[in-house]
């Protein structure tokens, strides 16, 4: 089998030291349009399959192929495998940038609590509040100080608010301090969404045990 004539492209014979043969293939600049590639093959057919290869990408995508290392190309080959055509590449890279990479970079629900009461004493909260925000804010920092707040998902906030021995009415508070949190986070761009408020409210349970009797009823029910 003959090597092609292809303007760019080297087919290189080589001993391999144990009295075999190998072939080496070098894409030059004026193939590539770039950056010099080799690459090493047991047979000569196998080095003219690769060359033919990148010749057909080159005519299909131009030069810029080459800007690409073969690593990279692997790369996205398996990651359009592994989607499947459930989304495009441009979709999952998008969606894992604007999750997992913040705008403004990542904060530590610590830092971002910090910040949050920062901005709440600026604002001339009333002493009672910032007090119950300070309380509540360092029982939800033993749990996620150190998570950065975009990491923090729906589940883990169910998770954590069901294996408390809170009443309804304390996970409620909790959950609306956690919203406010998060709503503040999401406005400093650390975060793209508010897993919070995706979560239902539980319903206090009531104080008056004749508030539910169905004998204590508005008149004209």
């Amino acid at each position: 089998m003959k090597p092609p004539d292809i303007p760019g492209v080297g087919f290189y014979e080589e001993d391999d030291g144990n009295g075999g043969k190998f072939y080496r293939v070098r894409l030059g600049k004026r193939f590539t349009g770039g950056e010099v590639q080799r690459k090493a093959f047991p047979t000569l057919k196998e080095a003219v399959e690769w060359v033919y290869e990148k010749q057909g990408s080159k005519k299909v995508h131009g030069e810029s192929y080459f800007d690409f290392t073969p690593a990279q190309v692997a790369e996205a080959r398996d990651a359009f495998e592994r989607l499947d055509g459930r989304a495009t590449l441009t979709d999952a890279v998008s969606y894992y940038i604007k999750h997992s990479l913040p705008i403004r970079g990542k904060r530590t629900f610590a830092k971002v609590a910090e910040e949050f009461l920062t901005s709440r004493r600026a604002m001339g909260c009333k002493k009672t509040t910032m007090n119950q925000y300070e309380s509540q804010l360092n029982v939800i920092g033993e749990e996620w100080g150190e998570v950065n707040v975009n990491e923090v998902k729906v589940p883990d906030i169910e998770d954590w608010l069901s294996e408390s021995e809170w009443e309804p009415r304390t996970r409620k508070n909790y959950l609306v301090t956690l919203t406010t949190v998060f709503n503040f986070a999401l406005k400093r761009e650390y975060c793209a969404t508010n897993p919070a408020e995706k979560i239902d409210r539980p319903i206090p349970w009531t104080t008056n045990p004749r508030a539910s009797s169905p004998w204590n009823k508005p008149a004209g029910f």
